[in-house]
């Protein structure tokens, strides 16, 4: 298991989820990138005519890992249901496992998340975290070589985006919400045209 939270740097990609007793499955595009004790996460449908503000989430913000439980603590957080969740991670044959439990509507709902890493960090890997923390805006930039997620909250409005760089020099939004030029102050240059860009 990983000794510290730099060993847990990475990009990574949603198998499948667990919940009680049930079937694995995966019905969402889920990536959560983390360097160091900075994240960001955003989750949304594969079906495209299904999407809705109930079937996508966004979240960043910072985590603690005491093995084997991390701790994400939510500064921004699209439904704005857990301020904070926590679960217990574990390798198994090279991919993440999280288990940990929820609480919807008073009752406690134990679940199992299996990660798989979409990227081997080694030195040379280009991360990159830009923090903004004001009175009018939070916002998160969180880049691990090829993807990246940024977000804000701005007066209570959130932005977010997931761009990846599918050749080099060209990076398209896998997927994006709310009002994302606003998200332009907290992309490095390389990006911030990027932004302006449709699928």
């Amino acid at each position: 298991m990983a000794n510290n939270l730099a060993d847990l740097t990475g990009i990574w990609r949603r198998e499948s989820l667990t919940i009680e007793q049930g079937q694995p499955f995966e019905d969402s595009e889920v990536y959560w990138l983390q360097v160091d004790d900075y994240f960001a996460d955003m989750r949304w449908p594969r079906q495209p005519l299904a999407a809705t503000s109930s079937l996508q989430s966004a979240y960043a913000g910072r985590t603690q890992w005491s093995p084997p439980t991390m701790t994400f603590t939510h500064h921004i957080d699209l439904t704005q249901e857990n301020p904070e969740d926590a679960g217990n991670l574990m390798m198994v044959n090279g991919q993440l496992w999280e288990q940990g439990q929820v609480t919807i509507d008073g009752k406690i709902i134990r679940y199992k998340e299996v990660w798989s890493p979409q990227h081997r960090i080694n030195q040379a890997s280009k991360t990159t975290v830009a923090v903004v923390d004001t009175l009018d805006e939070v916002g998160y930039f969180v880049q691990v070589a090829d993807f990246a997620i940024a977000m804000n909250n701005r007066h209570g409005a959130i932005s977010a985006a997931c761009p990846r760089q599918n050749r080099p020099g060209h990076w398209r939004i896998l997927h994006r919400i709310g009002r994302i030029e606003s998200l332009n102050a907290l992309m490095p240059e390389h990006l911030v045209g990027l932004i302006q860009e449709t699928d």
